[in-house]
């Protein structure tokens, strides 16, 4: 008995949101269903854009690295899950697929796109917030393996806890200048 009033309360709750919060939350869950059918069953079962990305984000931490802390960072080898940086003999940093940032761009992109606002202005916040989020990846990677090497006892904290933080604050800060700079009562979807 109590679960059919729970499942009334629910129902009535949904039909008194605005039409604005129907149609984000609409979209939301419609982006979210597609992306992870892709994600799970086409992208990573086949791998290649996946692990292309997860190169990019390896190349590009060694880069920073080499550039500004040690020459001597490499590729250390591939695994089915993603790659090792390496320093010298040293293994010092795994990104794995998952920690690419792959995921982080669909997310940002998902909270765009089922925002209410002119397509333009969407792909113009898609396409700085993916360089955005792509930056603090490479920089997220580049303070991991600089606090392996320096403060190892740091590294887990920083991993799962302060990284995370900034980089999803920072996703949310992006989604919410993207819809500051308008009037959303007065917008249509596109």
């Amino acid at each position: 008995m109590k679960l059919t009033l729970y499942f009334k309360k629910a129902i009535t709750f949904c039909q008194d949101l605005p039409p604005v919060v129907k149609t984000v939350l609409l979209r939301g869950f419609i982006l979210w269903s597609v992306f992870s059918i892709l994600y799970y069953y086409v992208f990573l079962p086949h791998g290649r854009f996946v692990k292309a990305f997860t190169h990019l984000t390896s190349v590009s931490t060694i880069l920073v690295l080499n550039k500004y802390y040690s020459s001597n960072f490499i590729i250390g080898s591939y695994t089915p899950l993603g790659e090792i940086i390496r320093l010298g003999n040293k293994n010092i940093l795994y990104i794995m697929d998952t920690c690419s940032g792959f995921k982080l761009f669909f997310l940002y992109i998902g909270f765009i796109i089922c925002a209410p606002g002119i397509f333009k202005r969407k792909i113009q916040y898609a396409i700085i917030g993916v360089i955005i989020i792509y930056l603090l990846n490479i920089l997220r990677c580049v303070a991991i393996s600089i606090l392996v090497i320096t403060r190892p006892h740091w590294t887990y904290i920083a991993h799962h806890y302060v990284f995370n933080i900034i980089v999803y604050s920072a996703i949310f800060f992006l989604w919410l200048s993207f819809l500051k700079l308008k009037k959303i009562n007065t917008l249509q979807f596109s």
